[in-house]
């Protein structure tokens, strides 16, 4: 889609020249008035569909990664290993930690993955939106951390949430130590 934005120049071009062939078209005493309110229609128009794609609430919904980034980076070690989705980029971005996508493990790599992990002492953090927890119990029915049987240690975000889990709480909470989570709306 992004190779098709230098079309966007043309297309402008395009419409602006048969906008001022339909203008000229019209009484001289119109034209201002109707160019005035031809522009505040679309104008009105482009605001009702922002607002209705909530696009004005974008950088908010957007502040729940950078938020979920910051608590791992303060509490996570620097060799910790980040089990992430969507947010993939992001966690390497802002954390500097390594990533390990999700959708790219299969049902057999990823315990093995945890297994190397854990023995060479890397703590495991997963991270993921909302939507893709249950993509993610699916995809790994018979792997015990994938089921995220313990609370998340953060959420973060309102219409749209992220979680994070530290591995290391499943044992804790298996054994039955209470695990708080961090909310942040």
């Amino acid at each position: 889609m992004r190779f098709l934005l230098p079309a966007l120049a043309v297309f402008a071009v395009f419409a602006a020249v048969a906008l001022a062939g339909w203008i000229s078209r019209w009484p001289v005493s119109w034209r201002a008035p109707m160019l005035v309110g031809l522009m505040l229609a679309v104008t009105a128009h482009a605001l009702f569909v922002a607002r209705s794609l909530e696009t004005f609430r974008l950088a908010d919904q957007l502040r729940r990664v950078e938020q979920v980034a910051n608590a791992i980076s303060h509490t996570a070690p620097a060799n910790a290993v980040i089990v992430a989705g969507e947010q993939s980029g992001s966690m390497r971005y802002y954390t500097g930690r390594s990533i390990l996508r999700w959708e790219a493990a299969t049902a057999d790599t990823l315990p093995r993955a945890f297994e190397t992990l854990l023995k060479a002492e890397r703590p495991i953090y997963i991270v993921l939106d909302a939507w893709e927890i249950e993509l993610f119990r699916e995809k790994f029915p018979d792997i015990g951390p994938a089921e995220l049987d313990w609370p998340p240690m953060l959420e973060a975000g309102s219409s749209h949430r992220t979680l994070a889990w530290n591995l290391a709480d499943r044992l804790r909470f298996q054994i039955g130590q209470r695990i708080n989570t961090i909310r942040i709306p």
